[in-house]
């Protein structure tokens, strides 16, 4: 139930603000999704294609829309990278929206384990 927390607290912020529109919100949510596939990392980093791909957003100019949108109206902090190579990072200016756990990334490690290669168990391991 804690997953979907900062979701819920988002709803809450955005339920009177008009300028929000469902792609913002599928936007959001994807980003949510992102970060946890990624052992629930803050900042969020990741590539446009990444999150265009899981929020099913076809253009870079809805994606681009989106993230300043949010940005914008204050719901993350995007921080772009001009370097393709780099990946660009979303801060939530709410921060426990988006607060990394260290209980919530051991539960996920406890689960995952069994899928893991022994080079990926030793670099996860490291981060505890």
């Amino acid at each position: 139930m804690d997953q979907l927390n900062p979701l819920t607290r988002f709803f809450k912020a955005i339920e009177k603000d008009q300028r929000i529109s469902i792609t913002t919100i599928g936007f959001f949510a994807a980003l949510l999704q992102f970060r946890t596939a990624a052992c629930y990392t803050n900042p969020i980093k990741a590539y446009g294609h990444e999150i265009m791909k899981i929020a099913k957003i076809s253009g870079p100019v809805t994606y681009h829309r989106c993230t300043g949108d949010l940005n914008d109206y204050g719901y993350i902090n995007y921080l772009p990278k001009r370097n393709r190579i780099r990946r660009a990072s979303f801060i939530s200016p709410f921060k426990s929206l988006l607060k990394f756990s260290v209980k919530d990334s051991r539960a996920v490690f406890m689960r995952n384990l069994d899928s893991l290669s022994h080079g990926q168990l030793f670099f996860l391991s490291q981060k505890f």
